[in-house]
């Protein structure tokens, strides 16, 4: 299949460890994450383990290594490295190209098992959004410049599809001719579950003034340093009777236990807001459910509501928190 490469402009959107195996161990029973595991050689993993399979280059022969990560990571694990897809299947591929990174995967409904097919994969970098989507098998094969994830650690990548939560996808650090192989689980949504729109893709808040390697390592510039997503189903949900909403996403450099960031409900009765949150401080991406922000109806409104994500200062100075922000949805009770 084609590869869409879209200018961000032109954007349709609403809206020191040395182990070489990665894998987080989620701890949410009911977790609708994606599962990552060797394709085309086992069946997807239990729900909550993550493993990725990155391959290197050494001596002319493929090397597979794994990573590990912190439990805490808490969101699956994917190349960020998109550029065409099509096939993937358990058939040999070319070898990489030194100045190309791939993206194999199979993508499977959590609840079936059977292949989804026309799940988007996208990735965000610099200017351009790479996206792809999943065959008929529910394979996709995709290759982008490496210099796209060029210094990046644990660059992340999104899956959609409609009638499904969105997925986080990350790998640790690429570079040319690497390889990240993978097996994704995503879960239907369910009727209390809705996703705000343009939440399901990698945005980055903040002013661009890094300090540290870990803010350092972002895959693309600003998008701003407050963020607004609509919840475009929320009067329905309102009238269903619903009367709490708890927003959930996955983050990466959020430091609120040093900023000011804030994360909040805006509604036709009022704006409810509450401090943002805090990602592992190693650099890897934290979230899933470990870290709800729960609202009253009552105090947003039944009409309306936007989740709003705002970038603080830090230390008492000017200079804002940098952060990366995928895959928000909110649930309904």
């Amino acid at each position: 299949m084609a590869t869409a490469q879209i200018r961000r402009g032109d954007r349709g959107d609403p809206a020191g460890h040395t182990k070489t195996r990665l894998e987080a161990l989620h701890e949410d029973t009911d977790r609708d994450e994606l599962m990552s595991a060797p394709k085309g050689c086992q069946q997807p993993v239990v729900p909550a383990l993550v493993t990725v399979r990155h391959a290197t280059r050494r001596r002319g022969r493929n090397r597979i290594t794994q990573l590990t990560a912190p439990r805490a990571f808490g969101v699956a694990l994917l190349a960020a490295l998109l550029a065409s897809c099509g096939g993937g299947g358990s058939g040999e591929s070319a070898p990489v190209p030194r100045d190309t990174v791939r993206l194999t995967c199979d993508v499977t409904d959590q609840a079936t098992g059977k292949a989804v097919a026309g799940a988007k994969v996208t990735y965000q970098a610099g200017t351009t959004e790479f996206a792809a989507r999943t065959d008929a098998n529910g394979n996709c094969e995709l290759n982008m410049p490496a210099s796209e994830v060029a210094g990046v650690a644990f660059p992340a990548g999104s899956v959609e599809k409609p009638g499904y939560e969105p997925q986080t996808l990350l790998c640790g650090k690429l570079q040319g001719g690497d390889t990240c192989a993978t097996s994704v689980q995503i879960i239907p949504l369910a009727d209390n579950v809705s996703i705000p729109v343009g939440g399901g893709v990698v945005m980055h808040l903040g002013d661009d003034q890094f300090e540290g390697a870990i803010n350092s390592q972002f895959q693309k510039s600003t998008d701003g340093t407050e963020l607004v997503f609509v919840i475009d189903d929320w009067a329905a949900k309102a009238q269903a009777g619903y009367t709490k909403a708890t927003v959930y996403l996955d983050a990466k450099g959020w430091q609120t236990d040093r900023c000011m960031n804030v994360i909040g409900l805006s509604g036709d009765i009022g704006t409810v807001t509450l401090p943002g949150g805090n990602s592992p401080s190693d650099g890897y991406w934290g979230g899933g459910k470990q870290v709800p922000f729960e609202f009253s109806l009552a105090q947003v409104g039944a009409l309306r509501a936007q989740v709003r994500v705002s970038a603080g200062a830090c230390n008492g100075t000017t200079d804002l928190d940098d952060f990366e922000i995928n895959r928000i949805r909110v649930y309904f009770s």
